[in-house]
Order: structure tokens, then sequence, then C-alpha cells
């Protein structure tokens, strides 16, 4: 029996910071996904659920991490947000 890899966002407006994360991530086995607005995060955890979302606490975008963290709470798979 295969079991799935958590499913973790990433949201952060540092390009560099983002994908060095999405990559370490990756790495260690995690399916990962990274995201440069809080917009574009909500989006994919609406879209496709995530287990994991971890935050900048300094994005910038529509919607601050004071909005986004309470907002993944409408997801059916979110578990987590942890801020940065």
């Amino acid at each position: 029996m295969d079991i799935a890899p958590e499913k973790i966002i990433v949201i952060d407006s540092d390009p560099a910071a983002s994908a060095e994360l999405q990559d370490a991530l990756r790495t260690a086995g995690y399916d990962a996904a990274a995201f440069a607005t809080s917009r574009e995060g909500l989006d994919a955890i609406h879209q496709h659920g995530a287990e994991i979302v971890i935050l900048d606490s300094r994005i910038q975008g529509e919607q601050d991490e004071v909005a986004v963290s309470p907002s993944t709470r409408d997801s059916r798979f979110v578990v987590r947000v942890h801020f940065l």
C-alpha cells in the first residue's frame, strides 16, 4: 500500500527563499509547491488541498497573513498553518 506524501503549500514573497524551501521539502519526500502571493497560495489550497501551509508572516498580496490563516479553515484538507 503506497501512502501519498503530505502536500505542503509554501507562501513566501521571496522567490529564492520559497524555491529553496520547496526543493528541501521535495528532497525530504513531500509534495511541495511554492507561491509568491497569498492569492495564488489560497487558490492552490482550495483547488488541490494541503495538509500543511508554511506562510511568510510578512506576505503581501490581496490578502495578508491575518486573512490567509483563517480562510484556510474552509479547505477540507489543511491541518496546520506555520508562520515563518
